[in-house]
């Protein structure tokens, strides 16, 4: 995992111990070494709405999360377009989103045309986290639409995953 204190995540936004709303912003072709390419959560309490999150890269080894990387916060994510975000690196996760022991609650977002190297490609919800994940859009994704894993017990509720390249969910 990233660390937090440094500039190295969140091209578009960085998010630390705050709970601001991020509403109705192009977020769009950043790209950073680290995690979320896009949108940067961590600690956070932040309302993320009506945003388009297009074209970022995040270049971890691991859990990169390209348009939008969330962990240890409480977020309310809805109504965004999240679209053409890539995680290249050998072991990229979660290129559209990646939700990493977090407690967010995910609502009628779409997700297409994201690509991850490894896991992932449209969504990951992943370590432990208690994700609410319901009435979103994953669709055309260079990969697995919705991947959930490592222990996560999260709600997936409602939601359309369809046209994605590999298995998931």
């Amino acid at each position: 995992l990233a660390d937090p204190d440094n500039d190295t995540s969140g091209g578009g936004v960085f998010v630390k111990a705050a709970s601001p709303l991020i509403e109705g912003n192009l977020v769009i072709d950043n790209e950073v070494p680290d995690q979320g390419g896009g949108i940067f959560l961590y600690a956070s309490y932040s309302h993320v709405v009506d945003n388009e999150v297009a074209d970022n890269t995040a270049n971890d080894a691991h859990d990169c999360g390209g348009g939008i990387f969330s962990t240890n916060s409480e977020a309310l994510v809805e109504r965004n377009f999240v679209h053409g975000n890539r995680c290249p690196a050998n072991s990229g996760d979660g290129a559209g989103l990646m939700a990493y022991a977090t407690s967010d609650h995910y609502r009628a977002n779409r997700f297409t045309g994201n690509w991850a190297n490894d896991n992932g490609s449209g969504c990951r919800l992943s370590y432990y986290g208690e994700v609410l994940f319901e009435g979103n859009l994953i669709y055309g994704n260079d990969g697995q639409g919705l991947m959930v894993s490592h222990g996560t017990t999260s709600r997936v509720l409602n939601n359309t995953i369809v046209d994605n390249s590999e298995e998931g969910l």
